[in-house]
């Protein structure tokens, strides 16, 4: 049976909420400074060769792409239809945006190295992973432990295991009031990194106000126990919000309307010093009190 090859870090069902008629949108390539030549379909962009692809025992396997992602994003496609169409977030709706969110984060290429470091200098069970003899119940042993780390199978599951783990640790801390649906009349667009998180130094983020572009015109604004006063979200601060996603972004970035997000990369441009980028973040998150 012939293997997947071509690994979406950004899932194309999540992608064709940001495209036009005709399912393509404009693709800005923040490595090489450029559009690319055409409109773009979702298939064509946000993806690696073989990312997800690994050697097991001598033998190329995409267990981790058909049978982990193929089924955590079987049920994410229907949820965010489900979103995009309603005017309200359901209860049911908010416990399994969690699940796709905590994965999301860490899935993008620009989490590659902050997630590795966290598993290697981490203990699994911190990590919500115990490795036990199936015969006697003995711990595995260090040695094997820091074997099966230098396994990048091994690490990519854990990856994936640990946030839901986390979350669902701190399951009881989550609130469903602290979510709410904007619907947006500008232009928003998404990147690599897709989802703004206020506090970029914990692990979890749902321990931080963060705010997630579903679509072109809808946006999830997640409070942490705060107030949101969505009266500032005028066209100005989601115009902010872009920009500041294209400044958090790595790889590319894409939106219906090319006009509009050429002139969001050029106003990006102006952000150059750290300090700057932190105060149009604290700009865009006033919107939480």
């Amino acid at each position: 049976m012939s293997r997947s090859k071509r690994h979406h870090y950004i899932p194309q069902f999540f992608l064709k909420g940001f495209t036009n008629k005709e399912n393509k949108f404009f693709v800005y390539d923040l490595k090489q400074d450029r559009f690319y030549d055409t409109p773009i379909v979702p298939k064509n962009v946000f993806l690696e060769k073989n990312r997800n692809t690994h050697t097991i025992n001598g033998e190329k396997t995409d267990f981790i792409e058909t049978e982990i992602f193929g089924v955590l994003d079987h049920s994410a496609a229907l949820l965010l239809k489900r979103i995009r169409e309603s005017k309200q977030l359901s209860i049911d709706d908010a416990a399994e945006l969690y699940k796709f969110l905590a994965t999301t984060f860490w899935r993008v290429p620009s989490n590659d190295s902050r997630a590795q470091e966290k598993i290697q200098n981490s203990s699994l069970k911190s990590l919500g992973i115990e490795i036990k003899h199936k015969e006697t119940g003995e711990t595995a042993p260090e040695e094997l432990i820091n074997k099966l780390k230098s396994l990048s199978a091994f690490t990519d599951i854990i990856r994936l295991a640990s946030p839901l783990w986390e979350m669902q640790k701190n399951i009881g801390n989550y609130d469903y009031k602290h979510w709410s649906c904007g619907i947006d009349r500008g232009h928003n667009i998404t990147g690599d990194m897709p989802v703004i998180v206020r506090n970029e130094d914990i692990d979890d983020i749902f321990c931080s106000e963060f705010i997630f572009p579903v679509s072109s015109n809808k946006t999830i604004y997640y409070s942490n126990g705060k107030k949101l006063s969505l009266s500032k979200s005028d066209k100005r601060l989601r115009k902010k919000l872009d920009i500041l996603l294209v400044l958090k972004s790595q790889i590319q970035v894409c939106g219906r309307d090319k006009i509009y997000l050429e002139n969001v990369i050029n106003s990006s441009k102006v952000y150059q010093r750290e300090s700057q980028v932190e105060a149009l973040k604290e700009e865009v998150f006033s919107v939480f009190k």
